[in-house]
């Protein structure tokens, strides 16, 4: 319906069509991403354009720490600058994710931690992206679960579905649990 589902051998060779930064060419990339969920049981996901693979991917706000940053205030940063939210309220870190991937040609091992936040449903506007994150911005989309079992673009992580389940039913872990690709 929206595209294919990239197995991880297949993520890790998708490349962007940008040129790297120095930071993402660092042997060890961290992240943050934040899932926002609404009062729907939907999750705001952005796409981006990925032109060495002719595919778009979905994937929740977030990106790269910057200098002495945390995880978590990398989290609020990156909702602000990618959708306009500013979220001020408690963010329970529920996972961590371990990938390694290709930029151009360059091999990136990433380290991501995920936040979750219950949201009302609102209109993402981004307000500060990275010139090659414009370039490659497609938009967003608020799913359901199910939306995200029936798509076949990519969804990272691809067990995304799956994941949410015990977030949507109130269930947070103790301790960030390890997701796959």
């Amino acid at each position: 319906m929206y595209g294919v589902r990239l197995d991880s051998e297949q993520i890790s060779q998708t490349g962007l069509s940008m040129p790297p930064t120095p930071e993402i060419l660092r042997k060890h990339r961290k992240a943050a991403r934040i899932l926002l969920v609404d009062q729907h049981d939907r999750v705001l996901l952005l796409s981006s354009w990925f032109e060495t693979r002719k595919c778009i991917i979905w994937l929740a706000p977030g990106g790269a720490l910057e200098a002495d940053e945390s995880y978590l205030e990398a989290a609020r940063r990156e909702c602000w600058e990618e959708t306009g939210l500013e979220h001020d309220g408690e963010l329970p870190h529920v996972w961590v994710r371990e990938h390694k991937w290709m930029w151009d040609d360059c091999p990136v091992h990433t380290h991501e931690h995920y936040f979750f936040a219950r949201v009302d449903r609102f209109e993402p506007q981004p307000q500060q992206l990275e010139e090659y994150e414009a370039e490659v911005f497609r938009g967003h989309r608020w799913w359901t679960a199910d939306e995200l079992r029936d798509c076949d673009e990519l969804i990272v992580p691809g067990d995304l579905a799956e994941l949410l389940v015990p977030l949507l039913q109130g269930e947070l872990p103790d301790e960030p649990l390890r997701v796959g690709v």
